[in-house]
C-alpha cells in the first residue's frame, strides 16, 4: 500500500491531518474497501457529514499554481484535495478507466461534461459548497472556478489515477471524413479527441453526404479511412450485406455510412459534439474553444479540419440569387435536386466529377429535360482504364510547370508505346506530387494552376466507366450540350432564366434559356467574407494565414499552422484540404489518412507526465 503526502491518520504526526474525526473515518473506509469502487459507493463515502469543514482547511495555495494534495492511495482508490485560485480551471478531459465522485469544500464550481456515446450537446451545470458530484468512467468533464473565492474540492478516484492524471484532450473543428480518420488513428491512450461539426450529422463530410446514385471514382478497395486496415471499408461493406467488391465504384452515400461506422467505434477517447466553433484562442498553456451555443472549452490544442471550403459562386450567380433565381449548389447531396421537374431545361456550371454526379442524380429523378454544361475548357474527366503497375518517377525532373507538363506527357507517350496504360504515370506520380510542388516557386506554381491544373484535375481526378458512358449516350440523343466557355450573365426574363456565354475560341456570345442553374464546380477558395467568424477571428489574429495562391491556409509540413509572422502557433495544427498549399494533394482519402496517421503521432509526444502541483494540468 503506499501513501502519499500524508499516511493514515495517526501513524504520522508531521502530516498536518487530524488524528481523528470525519476525515480520519473516511480514509478507514477506503482503507477498508475490499475491491475497486463503483460510483454509488465514492458518492456515499463523500457524502459523509463533517467532510467540509474537517477537509478545507487541508488545502495549500501558492500564488504559481492551484493546490492539489493526495491525502490517500493504495492500489484501488485515491483521495486528492485539489485547490483552485480565482480564474484557473481543469481543462476538459478524461479519466479513463476511473469512476470519479467530488465534493465542494469551498467557493463555488463550474462544470462542464460531454456525454459518451452518440453525438449531443455540451452539458453544464455549478455546484456550491457540499455539492456531491460524480463523472463516469470514460467520461469527459471541465471545472472551473465560479466567483471570486478559491474553490477547494475534495476528489476521490478508483482505480486511482496515474501520475499524468489525464489524457491531454484536443479539440476537432469539423467532422467530415479528416476528423474520422484523425480518430481512427489516434491510439485510444495517446489523447482525447473532442469532434465539434455544426451540421447535424458528425462523422459524414459534405462530399459523401450524398444522393444514392453518386458514385465513388476511386475503387472500393482502396477508400479504408484507416491506413493500417487497407481492406476496412470493403470488410465493413460486405459485414452490412452490400456486394462490394475490391475494384466496384461503390455509391458515395455508402462510403458515408462507413465513416460514420468508423467514428462510433473509434474508442471512448472520442467525443462528438453538435455546435459550432466561433472562436479559437490561446489562453495560456491551453485554447480556449468558444461555440455558437455560449459554451466555452479549454483544451490542449485544436485541428482545423473543416473539409472543402463551400464552392465559390462567381459574381453572374451572386446577382441571379440575389434576384430569387433558381441557383442549386452541392447538388449530389440528397434533395438537392427535388425542385427540378422532369422536362425542366438545366444550366450546369462546371464538367468535372460534380458534373458526373449531376447527371446521375438527374438519371434516377427520370429526368428528360434538356442539359446544357459548361466551363472554361469544356474538358471531362478521364476514365480509368485498365490497371497496371504505377510508372517509376525519375530521380531528377524539372523545377518548373511547362517542364514538368512535357516530363509527363513524353512518359505517358512512352508508357503507351510499350503497351502499358498512360494512368500508370499518373499514379507512379501521385506520391511525389507535395515534393514536387514544395520545390515549384510561387509564380510556378500560380503557371500551373492558370494553364495547366485543369488538365491534370481531369487525368488525376478520373472517372468510372460507366458515368462517362452515361454522358455519350446523353450526347448521342441530343440530351446534353457540352460547352467550352465564359459565364457572362444569369438574369430573368419571360423565358425563365437566361443564360449568356462567351464560347471559347471565337468569343461567340451563346443565349440559353434554362430553369435552373447548377453549380458544380467543386470546392471553393478560401476567403475572409465566406469562412465563418473562425476563420476570421484566426486570420485577423494572425494565428493562421492564407496562402498568396488562395488555395487553403499555410502549414508546415507536419500539419502545424503557419501564422502571420510564418511561424508556426503551438497548439494549432491543420488536416485535411486545408493543407492543399504545402503539398496540392490534400483532398482524397489516401491523403487524408496519411496524414491523421502523422498527426496522431504529433499529438502522441506531448504525453509527459505532469507534475501534481502543476497549474495547467490537463486533468485533474
Amino acid at each position: 500500500m503506499e501513501l502519499l503526502s500524508a499516511l493514515r491518520v495517526g501513524r504520522d504526526p508531521s502530516s498536518g491531518l487530524p488524528s481523528d474525526g470525519p476525515l480520519s473515518e473516511l480514509i478507514d473506509a477506503l482503507a477498508a474497501l475490499p475491491d475497486v469502487a463503483e460510483l454509488v459507493t465514492l458518492r456515499a463515502l463523500l457524502s459523509r457529514p463533517g467532510l467540509v469543514e474537517a477537509a478545507a482547511p487541508l488545502a495549500r495555495f501558492t500564488p504559481e499554481s492551484r493546490c492539489r494534495r493526495v491525502l490517500y492511495r493504495d492500489e484501488r482508490v485515491e483521495l486528492v484535495i485539489i485547490g483552485w485560485l480565482p480564474g484557473q480551471r481543469a481543462a476538459l478531459h478524461g479519466h479513463g478507466a476511473s469512476s470519479c465522485a467530488f465534493r465542494v469544500l469551498q467557493g463555488a464550481a463550474s462544470e462542464r461534461w460531454v456525454s459518451p456515446g452518440a453525438m449531443s450537446a455540451l452539458s453544464a451545470t455549478r455546484h456550491s459548497v457540499g455539492d456531491v458530484a460524480e463523472a463516469a468512467p470514460n467520461g469527459w468533464h471541465e471545472l472551473a472556478t465560479d466567483g471570486d473565492l478559491p474553490l477547494v474540492t475534495l476528489h476521490a478516484y478508483s482505480p486511482p489515477l496515474s501520475t499524468r492524471s489525464a489524457l491531454p484532450t484536443f479539440a476537432v473543428i469539423g467532422g467530415g471524413a479528416s476528423a474520422v480518420a484523425l480518430a481512427v488513428a489516434t491510439s485510444p491512450a495517446a489523447a482525447n479527441l473532442l469532434i465539434l461539426e455544426r451540421a447535424p450529422v458528425i462523422g459524414l463530410g459534405a462530399a459523401y453526404d450524398a444522393d444514392p446514385s453518386a458514385l465513388l471514382n476511386v475503387p472500393a478497395g482502396r477508400m479504408s479511412i484507416s491506413a493500417t486496415d487497407p481492406n476496412g471499408f470493403v470488410r465493413w461493406a460486405e459485414s452490412q450485406g452490400e456486394q462490394v467488391q475490391p475494384e466496384d465504384y461503390a455509391p458515395r452515400a455508402l462510403y458515408g455510412r462507413y465513416l460514420r461506422a468508423a467514428l462510433a467505434s473509434a474508442g471512448p477517447h472520442v467525443r462528438r459534439v453538435h455546435d459550432e466553433v466561433v472562436d479559437a484562442v490561446p489562453d495560456g498553456a491551453l485554447w480556449r474553444v468558444s461555440l455558437a451555443s455560449g459554451a466555452r472549452l479549454h483544451v490542449d490544442g485544436v485541428v482545423l479540419a473543416t473539409g472543402n471550403p463551400a464552392p465559390t459562386l462567381p459574381a453572374p450567380l451572386k446577382a441571379a440569387r440575389r434576384q430569387g433565381l433558381s441557383v442549386i449548389t452541392e447538388p449530389w447531396r440528397p434533395g438537392a435536386l427535388d425542385r427540378v421537374g422532369p422536362d425542366d431545361r438545366i444550366f450546369v456550371l462546371g464538367t468535372g466529377l460534380t458534373f458526373l454526379d449531376t447527371l446521375a442524380a438527374l438519371r434516377a429523378r427520370r429526368h428528360e429535360g434538356p442539359i446544357l454544361a459548361s466551363s472554361r475548357r469544356g474538358l471531362l474527366p478521364r476514365p480509368h482504364g485498365r490497371r497496371a503497375e504505377p510508372t517509376p518517377w525519375p530521380v531528377t525532373s524539372p523545377n518548373d510547370a511547362l517542364g514538368l507538363l512535357r516530363l509527363v506527357r513524353r512518359m505517358a507517350a512512352e508508357a503507351e508505346a510499350e503497351g502499358r496504360p498512360w494512368t500508370s504515370v499518373i499514379d507512379g506520380l501521385r506520391r511525389h506530387v507535395p515534393a514536387l510542388w514544395q520545390r515549384l516557386p510561387t509564380a510556378e506554381r500560380a503557371r500551373f494552376l492558370r494553364h495547366v491544373r485543369p488538365y491534370w484535375e481531369v487525368h488525376r481526378h478520373r472517372a468510372p466507366d460507366p458515368a462517362l458512358a452515361y454522358v455519350r449516350a446523353l450526347k448521342q440523343v441530343g440530351q446534353l450540350e457540352v460547352v467550352a466557355g465564359r459565364l457572362l450573365s444569369a438574369e430573368r426574363d419571360a423565358e425563365g432564366v437566361v443564360v449568356r456565354l462567351a464560347r471559347r475560341g471565337d468569343g461567340r456570345i451563346e443565349r440559353r434559356a434554362v430553369d435552373h442553374v447548377v453549380v458544380a464546380t467543386g470546392p471553393g477558395d478560401v476567403h475572409d467574407a465566406e469562412a465563418g467568424p473562425l476563420f476570421v477571428r484566426l486570420l485577423s489574429r494572425g494565428h493562421v494565414a492564407r496562402d498568396t495562391l488562395g488555395l487553403g491556409l499555410r502549414s508546415a509540413e507536419d500539419g502545424a499552422a503557419l501564422g502571420a509572422t510564418g511561424r508556426p502557433t503551438p497548439g494549432l495544427w491543420l488536416l485535411g484540404p486545408l493543407r492543399k498549399p504545402a503539398s496540392w494533394e490534400s483532398t482524397a482519402v489516401p491523403e487524408l489518412r496519411e496524414q491523421a496517421r502523422r498527426l496522431a503521432g504529433q499529438l502522441a509526444p506531448t504525453l509527459a507526465p505532469l507534475a501534481l502541483g502543476e497549474a495547467q494540468v490537463a486533468g485533474v
